[in-house]
């Protein structure tokens, strides 16, 4: 699929900043509900990014598990290093991304130099069973360094708190479609879930940025729906129409985004948006650092993804061909592995 054909066309709608408050999701009324769901179908269609408030994430949790990960960044690099697991043509990659060994550009045909920042990804924890083994390379098991203490626990509760927040806003996505609102729920309960905690720096000694070289390049996501928190470094931007614009979650909030697969889902109703994470500017005084973790949900690999039927009239025929979810997310990694031996023959870091 190419970048024309790719999901979702590029309107030229001003960033959503007004906050979809989840309050009404938990309060479990109907109408409360209807409500939560309109404003989610209101920034899906507009910029596919939403910032959510009320969504039900303890601060305690989010913490613990932002303190191990800043524990694991801060150790040596040959500490880090060990934690490099091997990379799979077809499936979910896990472990430590190190410092410019990607660039995400790439997953959408644009050759950039790496991108500076560094990573560890974890798996899903309760993949087992049938469903999962069925598809085995997209669920690996996670492999817990000795350092930090208590990370495995920290990540559970992290992972368990997200489980449910994504639940409630693909609850509330079927419903704005009039699919119900447990249609993605369904669809996505034994699907591939990830996270990616990233560190954006620039080590000492390294020299200037090179031209187009950014902390993240511009890309979509790949599957579903991803959650990210950050720590208010500003840096992330979209892409609507011609400008990149500022996405800037304030204290509390969380950003949510749709992925390639919902917006084929959605037969283009909803966007799946470019987004990037600039450097710092050359005379920045802030600080140089910045933090981030995203958990992303995919689609059961086995499902076959094609636009939905209140997505599909006679005035806006089906846009995509059908394909199965393993492939599309096939096609976007070995990109993304390519970045990862392209890289390293990239200098300027």
């Amino acid at each position: 699929m190419t970048r024309e054909q790719g999901p979702g066309g590029r309107r030229a709608a001003s960033v959503h900043d007004a906050p979809v408050d989840l309050s009404g999701w938990w309060s479990g009324d109907p109408a409360a509900r209807k409500a939560v769901a309109a404003a989610v179908d209101r920034a899906c269609h507009e910029t596919g990014f939403l910032l959510l408030e009320g969504h039900g994430v303890p601060d305690d949790v989010m913490n613990a598990f932002v303190a191990r990960c800043d524990e694991f960044f801060a150790l040596p690099e040959p500490v880090k290093l060990a934690c490099v697991a091997p990379k799979v043509p077809d499936g979910n990659n896990i472990g430590y991304t190190a410092f410019g060994e990607e660039a995400s550009a790439y997953t959408g045909d644009n050759q950039t130099p790496p991108d500076l920042f560094e990573a560890m990804s974890f798996s899903r924890s309760d993949a087992e069973g049938a469903p999962f083994d069925r598809h085995r390379d997209w669920y690996p098991a996670n492999a817990w360094p000795a350092r930090p203490a208590g990370w495995e626990r920290a990540y559970r509760a992290y992972e368990a708190a997200m489980a449910r927040l994504a639940d409630a806003v693909l609850g509330a996505m079927g419903l704005a479609l009039g699919m119900g609102e447990r249609w993605l729920v369904d669809l996505c309960a034994d699907a591939p879930l990830s996270t990616r905690a990233n560190f954006y720096t620039r080590p000492a000694g390294v020299r200037n940025p090179l031209p187009g070289q950014l902390r993240r390049g511009e890309h979509t996501d790949f599957g579903v729906l991803t959650l990210l928190w950050t720590d208010g470094v500003p840096g992330l931007q979209i892409r609507q129409g011609d400008e990149w614009r500022d996405v800037n979650p304030g204290p509390g909030q969380l950003v949510a985004n749709i992925g390639d697969l919902l917006a084929m889902w959605t037969n283009g109703r909803w966007t799946s948006t470019l987004h990037r994470v600039l450097p710092p500017p050359a005379n920045a005084t802030g600080p140089a650092a910045r933090r981030s973790i995203a958990y992303f949900v995919d689609a059961y690999p086995g499902t076959l993804i094609e636009p939905v039927p209140t997505c599909v009239t006679a005035d806006t025929p089906a846009r995509f061909t059908p394909i199965l979810a393993g492939d599309w997310l096939n096609t976007r990694a070995r990109r993304q592995l390519a970045s990862t031996a392209a890289a390293g023959g990239i200098t300027g870091i």
